[in-house]
């Protein structure tokens, strides 16, 4: 048998609330809380104008980001052209023109 968490009595625990935890004595006399369309609408206009402040940071950060991928990219394609260089060069170095013989 459960609890009542107001008053402490027992009370079955399909009679008490699921949110509160309170049986039906203690809990007459309180009214619901009902959120109007408006009030809804006021919370997610809050939300949202304060869920921007930290976005131009994270804009500014995804940039730099962006920036040293492409920097990366350039590096990495200048890389690759040196070894097909370095690559070809060995190759008309060898005297049978197999790379892999040694």
């Amino acid at each position: 048998m459960a609890t009542c968490t107001k008053c402490g009595q027992p009370t079955s625990i399909f009679r008490k609330d699921i949110f509160s935890g309170i049986c039906p004595q203690c809990s007459r006399g309180i009214t619901p809380v009902n959120l109007g369309c408006s009030t809804l609408i006021l919370i997610a206009i809050i939300v949202a104008v304060f869920s921007r402040v930290g976005r131009d940071d994270l804009d500014s950060q995804v940039s730099r980001l962006r920036s040293t991928v492409q920097e990366l990219k350039e590096g990495i394609d200048l890389q690759t052209h040196e070894i097909k260089q370095l690559r070809a060069a060995i190759e008309m170095l060898q005297p049978d023109g197999d790379p892999k013989s040694e």
